[in-house]
């Protein structure tokens, strides 16, 4: 006979008294404490003052917060910023390609090899080393990288570096020569304009500054040309023509041609000088018979002109003014928009009109670096005080002076 299981109906009996309403041990101590306690006074409820669909509305917009997940998801934001953010730091903010900028290092020549030297500590470091003659360095306008000229078995490349990476170098084939008035980077750094000869064809070329590739750009081109800001879509350059040289306006898209200028007589002299930031003004120079140089501001959208006595004028970068040489060969300055060019410094500062890359603003238009002769250096003119220095950190020379974010 098997022994009868109490174990159902002991747990049934725990279950109903559990489930019945019983009072508390502590139930006098809780109606002792409320007796002894004020009430809390009418002005004191929130009903009181705000109506009640606003504070029904604040009670039901703050449900519980998952405390748990919102500190989970804050570990992971700051484990994602901990990777992320030293990359994101030491991104560079770029300059914009035109107008003013902070200036940066020097880059400039020597022994065959290009240095850059801090204007500020004077300290100098090689960029190019070896056997190969490297020459003329040009910044690009964002303030990243260099291209220069190699020599190659008697032959120039347009060689392009990004300082302190060697291995990205790139070079274009080497040709007879390579004009070093002709040099530009574009604005978004993607292309180089040069002016020489490549694979036998002389005239203007624009090469790609990832490849190497070069194209020859198919006008009937005669000295210097200039990318128009902003966006490089058009090139200022002097042609031939039947009735002598011109300086055009060449659309890439289509190779469509505008006239913007032309000498007052007929073997009169012409070149582009540049381009005020914007883009909205061209610069360009003329001579007559006599030698007379004059500055022509034009621009573009009304037509209008303005002249300069100067010629060889170089923009600011902010467009207000010219550099340039007045009719006796000193350096002067003069506003954009027209007025007298005031001279700067003696004769021995001088620059060499006809080279381009003798004299140049730096970014912020704080100063007009004139290199005169190889053999001098460079010279830095104050275009506001109108003074001269020569510091000892230009005594190698200043080639192109790198643009910065201000």
């Amino acid at each position: 006979m098997n022994r009868p299981d109490t174990l159902e109906r002991e747990l049934t009996a725990w279950f109903a008294e559990t489930a019945s309403p019983r009072v508390p041990d502590y139930a006098d101590d809780i109606v002792r404490l409320a007796v002894g306690t004020r009430q809390r006074p009418r002005w004191g409820f929130a009903d009181r003052w705000l109506p009640s669909r606003v504070t029904t509305l604040a009670r039901r917009s703050s449900p519980p917060r998952p405390w748990r997940t919102v500190g989970l998801l804050a570990a992971l934001a700051l484990a994602v910023a901990a990777v992320v953010g030293p990359s994101v730091g030491s991104l560079a903010r770029l300059p914009r390609p035109y107008g003013l900028a902070a200036n940066g290092l020097v880059a400039y020549a020597e022994r065959g090899d290009i240095y850059l030297v801090d204007p500020i500590s004077g300290e100098r470091m090689p960029i190019t080393s070896g056997p190969e003659e490297d020459r003329e360095p040009r910044w690009s306008l964002d303030g990243t990288r260099l291209a220069f000229l190699r020599a190659s078995g008697g032959r120039d490349q347009l060689a392009i570096i990004e300082p302190g990476r060697p291995d990205r170098l790139v070079t274009t084939d080497a040709g007879p020569y390579v004009d070093t008035d002709g040099i530009e980077w574009s604005p978004d750094g993607g292309s180089i304009m040069f002016v020489g000869d490549h694979r036998g064809v002389g005239g203007l070329h624009i090469m790609d500054t990832t490849s190497g590739a070069v194209t020859n750009v198919a006008v009937d081109f005669d000295g210097e040309a200039h990318w128009r800001p902003p966006d490089g879509r058009q090139l200022m350059f002097v042609a031939h023509t039947a009735d002598g040289a011109v300086v055009q306006l060449l659309t890439l898209a289509d190779g469509s041609v505008t006239e913007l200028g032309r000498p007052s007589e007929p073997d009169g002299f012409i070149r582009p000088t540049g381009w005020t930031p914007d883009g909205r003004r061209a610069v360009y120079m003329t001579a007559d018979g006599n030698g007379t140089e004059t500055t022509h501001v034009l621009d573009l959208e009304t037509g209008d002109e303005v002249r300069i006595g100067a010629g060889f004028a170089h923009v600011s970068n902010d467009g207000g003014r010219v550099v340039g040489l007045d009719r006796q060969g000193y350096v002067c300055v003069a506003p954009s928009t027209g007025g007298d060019c005031v001279r700067i410094g003696t004769r021995d500062a001088a620059y060499a009109g006809t080279t381009r890359a003798s004299v140049d603003w730096s970014p912020d238009d704080r100063w007009i670096v004139v290199r005169p002769e190889p053999e001098v250096g460079a010279i830095l003119l104050d275009p506001t005080t109108m003074t001269t220095e020569r510091p000892a950190w230009l005594a190698l020379g200043g080639s192109s002076w790198q643009r910065r974010a201000p």
